[in-house]
C-alpha cells in the first residue's frame, strides 16, 4: 500500500523497498535531509495513534469519548514520533562526529580505515589506537555526569563546601545579632 501513496516520505520508502528486493530498474537514490528525518512517519503515527486513542476512549467513555480520544491519541503519538526522530538525529550526529569508532568492514571482509588505499598502516593503526584509548578512558557514568557539569577533585569540592559553610555561619551570626 505504501508503494502507491504520494509524498516525499513514501517516495523514500518506495526506493528503500525497491532497493531491498534488488530490482535493477530502481530509481536514482535520493539523499535524506534533516527535515526528512524529522518528519519521518509523523503522519502514520498520528493516524494510528488517533485511531487507537479513539477506540480506547470510546470503549471507556462511550460515544462521547470518540473525538477527545482521537485528538489526544493523535497528538501524543505524533509528539512521541517527533521525539524519537529527534533522538535519531542526535544519534546520527554523534556517530558521524565521533572519529574514534572502530574501522568498518567492507563487503569483501577487508578493513576500511577510511584513509584511502595508500595510507601507511603503521601510522593509521597507531592513530586509531590512541583515539580508542582516549575514548575508553572515561567510564559511562563519567560521560553521563559530564552532561550535567564537570567532575571536580575531592580537594576542590571540600574547598567549595568550606566556603559555603563559612557563608552560612556568617549569615547565622548576622541573624542572631538582629534577633538581639
Amino acid at each position: 500500500m505504501v508503494l502507491t501513496l504520494p509524498g516525499r516520505q513514501y517516495q523514500l520508502r518506495r526506493q528503500k523497498f525497491i532497493h531491498s528486493i534488488g530490482n535493477s530498474m530502481s530509481e536514482e537514490p535520493t539523499s535524506l535531509s534533516w527535515a526528512d528525518i524529522r518528519t519521518s512517519r509523523l503522519l502514520d503515527s498520528g493516524i494510528s495513534g488517533g485511531l487507537s486513542g479513539g477506540i480506547l476512549n470510546t470503549w471507556k467513555r462511550g460515544r462521547r469519548g470518540l473525538v477527545p480520544g482521537l485528538t489526544t491519541g493523535a497528538l501524543m503519538c505524533t509528539f512521541l514520533q517527533l521525539c524519537f526522530n529527534e533522538l535519531n538525529i542526535l544519534r546520527i550526529r554523534h556517530v558521524s562526529a565521533n572519529p574514534a569508532l572502530p574501522p568498518q568492514r567492507t563487503i569483501h571482509g577487508s578493513v576500511d580505515t577510511g584513509q584511502g588505499s595508500f595510507a601507511d598502516p603503521s601510522t593509521s593503526a597507531g592513530m586509531q589506537m590512541t583515539q580508542v584509548e582516549s575514548s575508553t578512558s572515561h567510564s559511562p557514568m563519567d560521560r553521563i555526569l559530564s552532561m550535567f557539569g564537570q567532575r571536580i577533585s575531592d580537594e576542590k569540592y571540600l574547598e567549595r563546601l568550606k566556603i559555603e559553610r563559612d557563608s552560612y555561619l556568617h549569615r547565622i551570626a548576622e541573624l542572631e545579632e538582629e534577633k538581639k
